[in-house]
């Protein structure tokens, strides 16, 4: 290994298995660098390190085998990384583990490991992750800030993390996530081109950003649009409090689901686009959500169970309120639908349906057998259908509506 040749040194040429020490401010000679890193090891390393700044402004670094990484850190605190020009051809550009307060700034970390084809594992775990940018495994109270990451799998991908910032980066056209989160907590995701993530094969599962079995999370103000998903949301088995919230994100123009948040319990949608897809949202087995004062227009997709703005099959306590429902085949779907997915034993029941606007819709409200739902002070107009009930529908109440060329 190659230690740092001297600790006031500031300006340094790129050098392969470079060792860096604690208390460290370098500037990276600038330059076109070729290293690839077969051990999977790091071109820099970092264990066991704090309070260390690495610039690399005007530095370009090819990995060219899509293998290993060019910074690997572990079990390190206080590290800033910035500035870098160019990283590819590596499995990650950085790989980041059981470290904490890192900062990434202003670095284009793309043309890293990219796959176009091939069903997306969801449940995968960090021993799987894809390739891409900034991989983060057990990390907390770190900022991912200002970068590029595009052209690979993932842009930026969470495992087991918490208290982590991702704001104003560029994460577009990757073909698996632009954001990536595995049991990662507590975390502000804002401002983000996150558009134009998907693959050849479809469906394949990828999103503009996915959160598996993640709670607490607060995701605004994002663009997730042209996607296979926009949000992709999925607890399934966990029997934990999602608690996540998504605010003002446009999600619109998915094939599949704009906002799609299965077997999650406590989330909450306000203030977000979701149109021109094939469903505005799918929240099939999710309870405890709200979904207040989004944009749901022009959802009318062509699978078996007809598309729309908002589906919940199986779904109980949730709120649905101010907001625009347009020009979708089913403004809201609610139903049972034939035998519940195992472990689940949900029926579906106790909905709050107020103060929306349906116009142009199909069915602007069509429920199948489910019970104590309360339908009040929304407004329909100009829709084929205003409220179609069918099957077994019990103790329920329409009230203080206004139907208008309906």
């Amino acid at each position: 290994m190659i230690p740092a040749l001297c600790f006031s040194q500031s300006y340094l040429p790129l050098q392969d298995n470079w060792e860096i020490p604690s208390d460290t401010s370098i500037k990276i000679v600038a330059g076109n660098y070729s290293f690839s890193d077969s051990s999977k090891d790091g071109v820099i390393q970092i264990t066991g390190k704090q309070n260390i700044t690495i610039d690399g402004d005007s530095v370009s670094v090819s990995g060219m085998d899509m293998s290993g990484y060019m910074i690997h850190i572990t079990n390190s605190s206080n590290i800033t990384l910035r500035n870098f020009d160019l990283i590819s051809g590596y499995y990650y550009a950085f790989y980041i583990k059981n470290s904490d307060n890192i900062t990434i700034k202003n670095c284009n970390l793309s043309w890293n490991k990219v796959d176009s084809t091939g069903w997306i594992v969801i449940f995968d775990g960090a021993a799987e992750a894809l390739g891409g940018g900034v991989f983060m495994n057990s990390c907390s109270n770190s900022v991912i800030d200002s970068n590029t990451m595009q052209y690979q799998n993932d842009g930026v991908a969470l495992y087991n993390s918490n208290n982590i910032t991702v704001q104003n980066n560029n994460l577009s056209w990757n073909t698996s996530y632009g954001i990536r989160m595995y049991e990662t907590d507590s975390s502000t995701i804002y401002k983000n081109d996150c558009s134009h993530i998907n693959r050849i094969t479809d469906p394949s599962d990828c999103a503009a950003i996915l959160l598996l079995n993640c709670s607490y999370n607060n995701v605004d103000y994002n663009d997730f649009t042209y996607s296979g998903d926009g949000i992709f949301l999925n607890d399934y088995e966990t029997y934990k409090v999602s608690g996540n919230s998504f605010t003002y994100n446009d999600c619109s123009y998915s094939p599949h689901n704009a906002i799609e948040a299965v077997f999650s319990e406590g989330n909450i949608f306000k203030n977000n686009i979701a149109s021109n897809s094939n469903y505005g949202l799918w929240l099939g087995y999710s309870f405890n959500t709200i979904v207040d004062s989004n944009e749901i227009h022009n959802n009318s997709g062509i699978d078996a169970d007809g598309g729309g703005g908002i589906a919940i099959d199986r779904g109980y306590n949730n709120s649905i309120t101010n907001n625009s429902i347009r020009n979708n085949s089913n403004g809201i779907k609610i139903w049972e639908k034939g035998s519940p997915i195992s472990p689940y034993t949900n029926t579906s029941y106790d909905y709050q349906i107020e103060n929306n606007v349906f116009s142009g819709n199909k069915y602007a409200i069509h429920i199948n057998t489910t019970d104590l739902f309360t339908i009040k002070n929304n407004d329909f107009t100009y829709n084929w259908t205003g409220i179609h009930l069918e099957g077994t529908i019990t103790n329920d109440t329409i009230t203080d509506c206004t139907f208008d060329n309906t």
